[in-house]
């Protein structure tokens, strides 16, 4: 059923848009001059999507709201024409993969693959939703993929009740970047209820960007009333070790390189600065990459987003995926830095597939994990395991979609109820058998041997290298018949004159 339009819900400023253009020129991923990036702009003002660039290639970075001169907020125009080709088209069915009350997402494909321990961590954090806290610290859509980051001495004594579920939809970030504005209108009358009830005055989010959900975009966007205070973790991370409740006892002696969320712009950049002095209290030396702060690169996942809307198919999806995700890598690894880190566990998760996939050398931390190794504690990361289990989740997702024309069917994706937190739907036996099988082989000696991790990253390389060069012709195409248009408009117009 496809759903009425969002008349209400309209914050691009088109009165204040000059298209000039120099939204798109200052972006990070479609790097268009000045002409071109007027053309476009006009595309995406008034053309069908297909004849914007920049809407087939935005990674939702907003990174475009901070170079406006004149405040015109051009972000928010991706996503009301996010919202317009889902209301009119919906989305392919490899999507579900995002929405927790779907059978298909990716949270439920991966329950079967965790142990009884990180299982039961989420059941009590659910659980704890439906009691009274006065602070929680708030767990997210991705943070459940990665539970064992919130284990550890650091979290001793600090007051606050560990609480969430896949069910709150991430605060709304995932809906909301993907132009879903009914959808995320859901979220937050679900989350005001829920908040509510539990009477909470503060939250502090594993996840920047639910952080920035709840303490700007939801507010100012959406209307949303909430009684309580939010911040990201690593903020209060950095205030027990200023305060002495974490004492730093084995500095790291790395060189590491920031990744900044996107969603870190919508919080003044305050999230980039601390991560920056948490590194540096963990005894880590700082370099900095090409793109980071304000123009920092999207960590790749995002990329999915506008592939799902230009019909590029579950190959293409994939493959733009790879080629972001192998750019900030890259970029990573130019700066000379033993690692990366970064504060949102849906970077953290991405950033180290691909390190997995492409046979990198460099490593992936965690705030939290580079704060419990300062800290003392003996400490073996999960993330590469956890990499291994996302991978058959894909797999799994990838041959529903080959066989089954019903699941490549497109969709409306139904809002969250506001009255309950709904569960994971659980999957059938024999699901939970595939998906087991598929980790096994993807866990066995002869996928994991030097031989064949050689191989697999060359192919994922090779892949990225060949999209990455149709992408660049599409850009030059681009360029090159908007110069042609404009100067046809110049001819004419001194032709119209001379008459």
């Amino acid at each position: 059923m496809k759903r009425p339009p969002e008349e209400g819900r309209r914050w691009f400023r088109r009165d204040r848009c000059q298209v000039c253009g120099a939204c798109l020129e200052a972006c990070p991923v479609v790097r268009l001059p000045r002409d071109a990036a007027r053309r476009d702009r006009r595309a995406a003002l008034h053309g069908p999507f297909g004849d914007s660039l920049s809407l087939s290639l935005c990674t939702t970075c907003n990174a475009c709201d901070l170079v406006c001169p004149e405040g015109a907020d051009p972000y928010e125009l991706v996503l009301e024409r996010f919202d317009e080709e889902e209301r009119e088209k919906g989305l392919p069915g490899i999507a579900r993969m995002v929405f927790p009350n779907e059978y298909w997402n990716i949270w439920s494909l991966l329950r079967p693959l965790m142990d009884a321990g990180e299982s039961g961590d989420l059941e009590a954090w659910e659980s704890n939703l439906g009691k009274k806290h006065r602070a929680v610290l708030l767990t997210g859509f991705y943070t459940n993929i990665v539970p064992f980051l919130l284990r550890g001495k650091i979290f001793e004594g600090s007051g606050l009740t560990v609480a969430g579920s896949e069910g709150l939809w991430g605060c709304g970030g995932d809906s909301n970047k993907l132009g879903l504005i009914g959808v995320t209108e859901r979220v937050v009358a679900l989350l005001e209820k829920r908040f509510r009830a539990m009477g909470v005055k503060k939250v502090v989010c594993f996840m920047e960007a639910e952080a920035a959900m709840l303490a700007e975009v939801l507010p100012r966007r959406y209307g949303a009333r909430f009684s309580f205070t939010a911040a990201p973790l690593d903020s209060w991370l950095l205030d027990r070790i200023a305060s002495g409740k974490i004492r730093v006892t084995r500095p790291l002696g790395l060189t590491v390189t920031v990744h900044d969320n996107c969603m870190s712009r919508c919080l003044g950049g305050g999230p980039q600065e601390t991560m920056r002095d948490l590194a540096e209290r963990c005894g880590c030396r700082l370099v900095e990459m090409a793109h980071c702060r304000e123009n920092a690169l999207c960590c790749g996942w995002a990329a999915t987003i506008p592939s799902l809307y230009a019909g590029r198919g579950l190959p293409g999806i994939f493959l733009y995926m790879t080629h972001s995700l192998l750019r900030r890598l890259d970029e990573a690894e130019a700066t000379g830095a033993d690692a990366v880190v970064t504060g949102c566990p849906a970077c953290y998760l991405f950033l180290s597939l691909i390190r997995l996939l492409a046979n990198r050398k460099i490593m992936v931390y965690h705030t939290t994990e580079i704060v419990r190794l300062a800290a003392g504690e003996e400490y073996s990361s999960r993330g590469e395991e956890r990499c291994r289990d996302l991978l058959a989740a894909v797999a799994l997702l990838a041959w529903q979609w080959i066989v089954s024309p019903r699941f490549r069917r497109r969709f409306h994706p139904l809002p969250p109820d506001p009255r309950k937190v709904d569960p994971l739907p659980v999957l059938d036996e024999r699901d939970a058998r595939r998906i087991v099988k598929i980790r096994r082989v993807i866990g066995s000696p002869l996928v994991r041997s030097r031989v064949s991790r050689t191989l697999i990253g060359w192919t994922v390389r090779a892949a990225a290298d060949l999209y990455s060069r149709w992408i660049a012709l599409r850009r030059r195409r681009y360029i090159v018949l908007s110069r042609l248009r404009s100067t046809a408009a110049e001819r004419c117009g001194g032709a119209t004159k001379g008459r």
